[in-house]
């Protein structure tokens, strides 16, 4: 999840540590927020975008765990791991069928919105 708390935190000109404090959390959980190393919970992530007069969704991007490339680069290094040859075919059969399956699941969701 992708969030944009490090520019507001810098348009409004506050610390991490004085946003932290705003929110009695630790400056680490900021930073860690900003990096995308930590996804706050939903009920700090509404608190977060309180302060900030924002709803969630302003704040946080939540996308899809990965997109049609991610996969296909997922499914590249799978296959050309150093995997036992039956495991690497079971694996690679599997990483297929998950591959098929978001693309059909992606292409209803296109002709859903061009509807």
């Amino acid at each position: 999840m992708k969030n944009i708390v490090s520019e507001l935190r810098h348009e409004c000109d506050i610390s991490q540590s004085e946003l932290a404090k705003g929110l009695s959390v630790s400056r680490n959980t900021i930073s860690s927020i900003e990096t995308g190393k930590y996804n706050p919970s939903l009920k700090l992530a509404h608190r977060i975008a309180k302060h900030f007069e924002l709803e969630i969704e302003e704040v946080f991007i939540f996308e899809d765990e990965y997109t049609g490339q991610e996969l296909e680069n997922e499914k590249a290094l799978i296959v050309s791991s150093e995997l036992p040859g039956l495991f690497r075919k079971i694996v690679k059969d599997i990483v297929d069928q998950f591959v098929e399956i978001f693309s059909e699941d992606e292409e209803k969701s296109e002709n859903e919105v061009s509807k």
